[in-house]
């Protein structure tokens, strides 16, 4: 295979790598943004030392605790426990999706790690579609996948422009969540702790996962409004960063992918 005069293929290399280098930075930027958020939600949520009204870590400072016997420990005093998927917070999004014209984006649970989306091949139409291609993601809402063992996420804030052109799998189950429930329930679901949990709810012979019916049985805390609204000032912005840095690495990305064969191939002047 003829390969390009030595100084192309150096100047080909260094193009690869600044958008290589800024696609990693950004995902360094996001595990801190991640870390940074999930620090808070432990703060807030695991050891109740959020702010009171005096500025001072509640627990830390006396703040009143009452036992929950659904949860097995105590919480803050005027705070609730209910069901995920039927509380007031967040609930279930059906298996459905209305009728499109042209394509959309399908994302299986393969195009999914972790917390990315690492394939947007799959267009779909709606006439021309697997079975499974039937959730459409919403704004403000949170994703998780069915199958045991199976840690992929998503969430969609009031800022993801594209949501629209996405399908998800039946694989993934959502949940729309209350403007100012988002971080909050983004921290759940993704935690080591509700992993277990799902795990536990899962069933079936060959795949084990869990049903649409099982998020309604696991319990839920229903923090106060005022802190609630706390958390999500404090980590809204940190999410908005988060999705537009991985908007940006998208495109990065398919520039890059785009830009390989034309380099090689002399269509475009490397200078």
């Amino acid at each position: 295979i003829p390969l390009p005069p030595l100084e192309t293929q150096e100047n080909i290399a260094h193009i690869l790598s600044v958008l290589d280098s800024k696609i990693e930075l950004n995902n360094r930027i996001n595990k801190a943004l991640e870390k940074l958020s999930k620090l808070l939600y432990t703060r807030y949520f695991v050891e109740f030392n959020f702010p009171n009204a005096e500025g001072k870590p509640y627990k830390q400072s006396g703040g009143e605790m009452i036992y929950n016997p659904t949860l097995k420990q105590e919480i803050p005093k005027g705070w609730e426990v209910s069901n995920m998927g039927k509380s007031s917070l967040a609930w279930s999004i059906q298996t459905k999706i209305d009728k499109f014209i042209g394509e959309k984006t399908y994302l299986p649970t393969s195009a999914i790690q972790d917390d990315t989306i690492v394939d947007f091949s799959n267009k779909i139409t709606f006439e021309k579609r697997e079975s499974r291609a039937n959730m459409q993601p919403i704004k403000d809402s949170v994703w998780f996948a069915k199958m045991k063992d199976t840690r992929k996420y998503l969430y969609f804030g009031e800022y993801s422009e594209s949501v629209q052109t996405f399908i998800l799998s039946t694989g993934m189950y959502g949940l729309a969540c209350k403007k100012n429930a988002l971080e909050y329930m983004w921290n759940i679901i993704s935690s080591n702790k509700f992993d277990t949990i799902k795990n536990a709810f899962a069933n079936g012979s060959t795949q084990q996962a869990i049903n649409d019916e099982a998020p309604s049985w696991i319990p839920l805390l229903i923090p106060n409004e005022s802190v609630l609204n706390d958390f999500h000032t404090k980590t809204y912005k940190i999410y908005k960063q988060k999705y537009f840095n991985e908007r940006e690495s998208q495109k990065l990305s398919a520039l890059r992918d785009y830009l390989l064969p034309l380099l090689f191939n002399n269509q475009v002047e490397v200078c």
